[in-house]
């Protein structure tokens, strides 16, 4: 991409100005400033940018001077959506809205240029700011933000706080439930949306007698046999994770349905074993 130069206090006259866009070299008077121009630069001038008490019968139009000596100027005509001027007429270098743009903020180096795509811009400090992959300490993302499919966020970088419930097309239903004794069941209902499910059902067990036991850990949705799964895991002294999870899909947007856990235990001291169940299902399309 071309580098826009942007200069202070020019401006001259052109004459024999054509309306037409073919016309790419027009004659005038032009500051010595601008023979400076290099290879892949351009320098924006206003055609006939009209002033007070004056009636501007053609454009005011945009120019991209990309050389120029004291009397000749070449470039590209009618830029920015603006219209062909024609006739003898003043010129002036000045500011555009186009100047205030990011991308011509980079290419001119008022900011730095990202290393690659999918970077941001965050601020380094009060003055200045920089493109990054990775988001500076005590950064905090608002609530709303939709994080894209195939954005990777290390799981070493996440600190307090919940999973997020929605992203990019997705969603998370999750429900907790935790009891002493050899039964424990968490249900997660009114699941609807999607047209594929990966349920993940974790039970955190804590032992504490000297007996060993078999937890038994069953995912179930919708009470259907053909959607259900069981893992047993030996349950010692101490404290123990079990994970369990199953896969659904093809199933209707509208269908509204429930998923359960059930952990069970087996022989140990029966009552005070404690079990804390995590039921996630994520849904997407």
């Amino acid at each position: 991409m071309a580098q826009r130069i942007r200069v202070n206090f020019l401006s001259g006259t052109a004459s024999g100005v054509l309306a037409s866009s073919s016309q790419t070299t027009i004659t005038g008077i032009f500051p010595s400033t601008m023979t400076s121009i290099g290879a892949g630069q351009y320098i924006p001038i206003v055609l006939n940018p009209g002033y007070l008490g004056v009636a501007n019968t053609s454009g005011p139009e945009i120019m991209y001077v990309t050389s120029a000596s004291t009397t000749v100027i070449s470039g590209t005509r009618a830029q920015e959506g603006s219209t062909l001027a024609s006739g003898n007429m003043p010129w002036v270098a000045g500011p555009l809205v186009s100047d205030f743009t990011l991308s011509n903020g980079i290419i001119n180096g008022d900011f730095p240029a990202p290393a690659s795509s999918g970077q941001l811009f965050v601020s380094t400090s009060t003055t200045s700011g920089g493109f990054t992959n990775t988001l500076p300490s005590g950064t905090t993302v608002p609530s709303g933000v939709t994080i894209a499919a195939g954005v990777a966020i290390p799981v070493g970088n996440l600190s307090a706080g919940k999973l997020p419930t929605t992203v990019s097309g997705s969603k998370i239903f999750q429900a907790y439930n935790t009891i002493s004794g050899n039964s424990c069941t968490v249900v997660v209902n009114g699941i609807t949306g999607y047209n594929n499910y990966l349920i993940t059902g974790q039970g955190d067990y804590v032992n504490p007698a000297n007996n060993n036991a078999l937890v038994t850990q069953t995912l179930t949705v919708n009470g259907s046999s053909g959607l259900s799964t069981s893992r047993s895991y030996p349950l010692s002294i101490g404290s123990q994770i079990g994970m369990t999870s199953t896969y659904a899909s093809g199933i209707s947007p509208s269908t509204t349905f429930s998923v359960s856990m059930l952990g069970t235990t087996v022989g140990g001291p029966g009552g005070n074993i404690t079990q804390a169940l995590t039921l996630i299902v994520m849904g997407f399309n």
